[in-house]
């Protein structure tokens, strides 16, 4: 795979994350401090792939 197609993937799976993670949690609990910290992560390493595109 080339850099525009893992970056591509990436982006998706952050989409995915951003959508579908709210459905995962209860109604009445805030997101865990893991999940804070985890989507900067990811739209970080998102980022980077993207520059280096």
């Amino acid at each position: 795979m080339d850099q525009v197609s893992v970056s591509i993937l990436v982006f998706l799976l952050v989409a995915a994350i951003v959508l579908l993670g709210p459905l995962l949690m209860g109604p009445l609990h805030p997101p865990a401090l893991a999940l804070i910290l985890v989507i900067p992560i990811i739209l970080g390493a998102v980022w980077f792939f993207m520059n280096q595109a």
